[in-house]
C-alpha cells in the first residue's frame, strides 16, 4: 500500500508519515487509517479509479472481520472485552465492526 503512493518528498516524507502514524495510531500495529488524510486520501482515490478496494483493502477486512468475529465469540460476545483483548479502544472497535457488517451468534446459557 506504501509502495503505491508518490512520495513527493522522497524519503523524509515516507520517515515523517511512519512517525506521525505510529505516534497518532490506536494500535500496536500500523494501520491504513493510522495515516495522514492526504495520504490516504490519495491512495483511496487510486484505488476509486479501478473502481473497487485493492487486493491489500479486500484481504485485510476479510481477515479483520474474522478475526473480530471469533474473539467477540471467545468473549460472549462482549465487545468491550474483545476490542481490550485485542487493544483496541471499544469505540473504535465497535464502529470497525458494523464497517465490516461482524455477526456473531452467542448461546446463552440460561
Amino acid at each position: 500500500m506504501l509502495a503505491s503512493y508518490r512520495w513527493p518528498g522522497n524519503v523524509r516524507e515516507l520517515e515523517n508519515a511512519i512517525e506521525w502514524a505510529i505516534s497518532f495510531g490506536d494500535s500496536a500495529y500500523l494501520r491504513p487509517e493510522d495515516l495522514r488524510e492526504e495520504i490516504r486520501t490519495c491512495l483511496d482515490s487510486e484505488a476509486a479509479k479501478s473502481g473497487e478496494p485493492g487486493l491489500y483493502a479486500r484481504e485485510f477486512d476479510s481477515f479483520q472481520k474474522s478475526l473480530f468475529e471469533r474473539v467477540i465469540k471467545e468473549c460472549g460476545g462482549n465487545r468491550t472485552e474483545a476490542a481490550r483483548r485485542l487493544s483496541f479502544h471499544p469505540t473504535w472497535f465497535r464502529r470497525r465492526c458494523r464497517e465490516l457488517g461482524t455477526q456473531v451468534s452467542v448461546e446463552r446459557n440460561l
